[in-house]
């Protein structure tokens, strides 16, 4: 037993005029799974057997910007709707339907999103069912699916019309539901929708299937998209998702879909980006902390790294250095290849936008000086190096910074050509003493560049000398405009195990306000997270949070701490056994 809706919707015609009708299945399709069918025929023969082959298509709407790989300036970006372009339905899972919903066979697209079923003759009428969702195959895809939040979760697919008896060939076409001027006429269903996320999703998966990983083990990225899917907050199964992101909470992707605000199904850069994150989560690592940030803002390096690892990877997987985000009426674009020091106010290991230049300078084609960049782009290292280093930085003491990457990658083997390269292209992305970055060790040292903030340096505060000292102080800038993700709320300490049980504790001096939060990890994991304390009788009063590990020899653990007021912080640390 099925649930689902069917609604006809304007195709076109092509191949054998099969008429394609849009729909969501909560659950099964009338049958069992593939069933068996034997045919003796006359006289012990079995029937002849009959080829029906094909092609899937969506209707894609291409990001239009104005802005060449050359400028610095942010320009609005928006659909082309006038010009909608066919792409194939690739390695997308395919049913043959009988009239009684039984499935005859079951198969998948390739890479040009062909398929074809052969199947002993049957009397009757037929139609092809196309899932929304991808087949694992070595090296050129991996689990993927696209579901509706606004119904359960329940999984995209479509029907074609009945085939004829003769049919043997069939061309489908989903269509994109909008008007060449940009118009989605009442009743039209926008078909291609989760056929575009998919294969938006796949795009940036794909770039690391052809370098080298390997996705067995890992989980179905699962992808909600809905045409309710609209930038306000409220209950995600109603569509207000807020904006276009990563859910850890979920481990799932929730892509916007609100025609009259904002849509991303065709914004692959935005869907790539939140990819970006899915992957960290489920087969490296990220420690990003979250929170409001902004292009130009001087923010927590977990942070900004994150966000500009997410950019670079949706220009690396789609070899777009223009970076698009369309919306009602006009999106904003701008570029990843016009390096730094000029599209970046503030450059630094602490701006997303310089770690999305640099990740995308490192592993983009090589491109001639005064050509699409500002500066010499003579690198062009393989995904593999980038998958490479982001599994050195899993495994890492350090939290995932540009600092551990880099450090991840410099220890694998790039050549000292590639190296020196890299050098220059650290020394053009620092203007002055201030702004830039020059270390390439995970934990920072060396580090000279502070963004003109005092006490944000050394960027690990190396506390092991300090168990059982007493207390030292600690000074946080303010949480601004109540985010507490900016450079100079936070700080990370780090102290090496020796088998005790370790204690830190944040105390308020007298003149601080608010509180301090303090989260633990262990050889990059998290393995404790407090959150504000909770006041009791007895509770020291000016204690504001406590975490305590069991550590293990020559471990390094290391502690962040962060100021949650509005106001500056000095606090003293107290580190015991």
């Amino acid at each position: 037993m099925f649930h689902k809706y069917l609604l006809r919707s304007p195709l076109r015609e092509l191949g054998s005029r099969a008429v394609l009708l849009f729909c969501l299945l909560l659950c099964g399709c009338g049958g069992s799974g593939l069933q068996e069918y034997v045919f003796t025929g006359t006289a012990g023969y079995p029937q002849p057997s009959r080829q029906i082959s094909g092609t899937v298509f969506y209707q894609s709407l291409l990001p239009l910007s104005e802005l060449r790989p050359d400028q610095s300036a942010v320009a609005p970006a928006v659909l082309d709707f006038a010009n909608p372009v066919s792409r194939p339905c690739r390695f997308v899972r395919v049913q043959l339907l009988d009239r009684n919903g039984e499935i005859l066979e079951e198969s998948h697209t390739g890479g040009q999103g062909t398929f074809s079923f052969s199947i002993p003759h049957q009397p009757g009428e037929m139609k092809i069912r196309v899932w929304a969702e991808t087949v694992e195959l070595e090296g050129e895809s991996a689990p993927i699916k696209v579901v509706d939040n606004t119904r359960g979760g329940a999984p995209y697919a479509a029907d074609s019309d009945w085939l004829d008896e003769q049919a043997t060939e069939v061309t489908i076409n989903f269509p994109t539901g909008y008007t060449l001027d940009g118009v989605q006429p009442e009743g039209a269903i926008r078909s291609s929708g989760p056929f575009a996320c998919l294969d938006g999703i796949l795009t940036g998966y794909r770039f690391f299937l052809e370098g080298g990983l390997d996705p067995a083990g890992m989980p179905v990225c699962v992808v909600n998209w809905s045409e309710k899917n609209r930038p306000s907050s409220g209950e995600k199964s109603d569509g207000a998702i807020d904006t276009s992101h990563f859910s850890s909470e979920e481990n799932q992707l929730f892509i916007l879909g609100f025609a009259a605000a904002d849509t991303d199904e065709f914004d692959w850069h935005v869907m790539i980006h939140e990819f970006g994150h899915w992957i960290q989560f489920n087969r490296f690592r990220d420690n990003n902390i979250g929170g409001t940030h902004g292009f130009g803002e001087i923010k927590e390096p977990r942070l900004a790294f994150s966000e500009g690892f997410g950019n670079a990877l949706g220009g690396l997987a789609l070899q777009d250095p223009i970076y698009k985000d369309t919306s009602t009426p006009t999106g904003s674009s701008h570029t990843m290849e016009c390096n730094l020091s000029v599209v970046d106010p503030n450059p630094g290991w602490f701006s997303e936008a310089t770690v999305e230049a640099i990740l995308f300078d490192l592993f983009d084609p090589v491109r001639a000086e005064g050509g699409d960049s500002n500066f010499a782009d003579d690198l062009a290292l393989s995904p593999s190096i980038f998958i490479a280093a982001l599994e050195a930085q899993r495994e890492s003491s350090a939290l995932t910074t540009i600092f551990s990457f880099l450090h991840g990658m410099v220890q694998i083997e790039i050549t000292p050509g590639e190296l020196a390269s890299l050098q220059a292209l650290l020394a053009f992305s620092s203007p002055n003493s201030d702004f830039g970055l020059n270390s390439l060790n995970a934990f920072g040292e060396g580090e000279t560049h502070d963004a003109g903030l005092p006490g944000v340096l050394p960027l690990y505060l190396d506390v092991t000398t300090d168990i059982d000292a007493g207390p030292f102080s600690v000074t946080l800038g303010p949480a601004e405009d109540e985010t507490y993700n900016w450079l100079e709320s936070g700080r990370f300490l780090r102290f090496t195990g020796d088998s005790s049980t370790v204690t830190v504790r944040a105390l308020n001096s007298g003149s601080t306000v608010g509180s301090i939060g303090i989260i633990l990890y262990q050889a990059g994991v998290q393995v404790e997270d407090d959150g504000d304390a909770t006041e009791d009788e007895n509770q020291d009063p000016f204690e504001d949070d406590i975490a305590t590990i069991a550590t293990r020899p020559g471990v390094i653990y290391v502690v962040s701490l962060l100021n949650l007021a509005d106001q500056p912080s000095t606090t003293d640390i107290v580190i015991t056994r």
